[in-house]
């Protein structure tokens, strides 16, 4: 009796470590997944291809090739890596968004920031508003996109405004940090009323602004 007993809790025993074995495998080859997929997904972004291409063509050519050039099992493997459409708008989404805390964060520390300010229309007719800021970055300048948005509506100095004092808020920047700011000669935005400047100078009265040295130069032309 006391033999089938040990043969018993023998075999649980090895039962059990290889279903931890095989867990530790599907939680490995998850990870593995996980990280693929976001590998790939800044590929698509970086290419500026529809999010569409990872799962119609580049998951089936990586299957394609891990079965020529390796087994079925690393076929297999790739298979799992999720692709889909909307994982990876889902994934750049999350990259995106990941930059722009980091961004954020550096300008916290740095103290002190300045931004440029620019409007353009898109393909479709949209407003895009796109900031870029510069800042000390330990011992260096660091310079980033900090936000492209469209704006809703107008495109007055107060939408301006409005757009990225939304931003400004989301992520807990304070205006007094904002030590210059750059913009083009546009009413929208040097309107001595109604102007963006105008705006920023009843929050920040110290700041100072600039008209883009690009934009005047292409004046003059």
């Amino acid at each position: 009796m006391s033999d089938m007993n040990t043969d018993f809790f023998q075999r649980k025993l090895a039962e059990f470590k290889a279903s931890q074995g095989k867990l530790k495998a599907a939680t490995e080859m998850s990870t593995n997944s996980l990280h693929a997929s976001y590998e790939i997904s800044l590929l698509v972004a970086k290419a500026k291809k529809p999010y569409s291409v990872a799962e119609e063509l580049i998951l089936p050519a990586a299957v394609k090739l891990a079965e020529r050039m390796a087994d079925k099992k690393a076929a297999d493997a790739i298979k799992t890596v999720p692709l889909s459409n909307d994982t990876v708008c889902r994934r750049i989404d999350e990259m995106a968004g990941d930059i722009v805390e980091q961004v954020v964060d550096k300008l916290k520390q740095a103290g002190s920031f300045a931004i440029q300010l620019d409007e353009s229309t898109d393909v479709s007719g949209q407003a895009q508003l796109t900031a870029f800021v510069r800042f000390k970055d330990e011992n260096d300048i660091g310079e980033h996109i900090l936000f492209c948005r469209p704006l809703p509506g107008k495109t007055t100095g107060e939408d301006i405004f409005n757009l990225t004092d939304t931003f400004f808020t989301e992520h807990s920047l304070d205006w007094k940090c904002c030590s210059h700011i750059c913009t083009d000669g546009a009413a929208s935005m040097t309107g001595q009323h109604r102007g963006l400047l105008s705006r920023i100078r009843r929050v920040n009265p110290d700041i100072e602004t600039m008209h883009c040295i690009i934009h005047r130069e292409a004046l003059t032309f």
